[in-house]
């Protein structure tokens, strides 16, 4: 089985130093919504409003997230900075 990798986006929320959160571009929530993942749950969110209130996460600050999804959800990343729609 070949296994494709998914888009994610790693962020850290305005103003919440500890707040990382996971963006999946690909996996839609319908209504223009895309898949956040938060260390406390997952839900549908506007991407660009997601973009616009948070900032870049760097590698130290989504290690974690990202290992917790990647066990848990089996999920193997390309991790990118934005996301084009089109």
């Amino acid at each position: 089985m070949i296994k494709t990798q998914s888009p994610v986006i790693f962020r850290m929320w305005n103003g919440q130093e500890k707040e990382c959160f996971a963006l999946l571009p690909d996996e839609s929530w319908g209504r223009g919504q895309c898949t956040i993942y938060t260390p406390d749950a997952h839900c549908g969110i506007n991407y660009h409003i997601a973009i616009r209130k948070s900032r870049p996460a760097t590698p130290e600050e989504y290690a974690e997230l990202k290992q917790w999804m990647e066990e848990k959800y089996q999920y193997d990343f390309k991790i990118y900075k934005r996301w084009n729609h089109e």
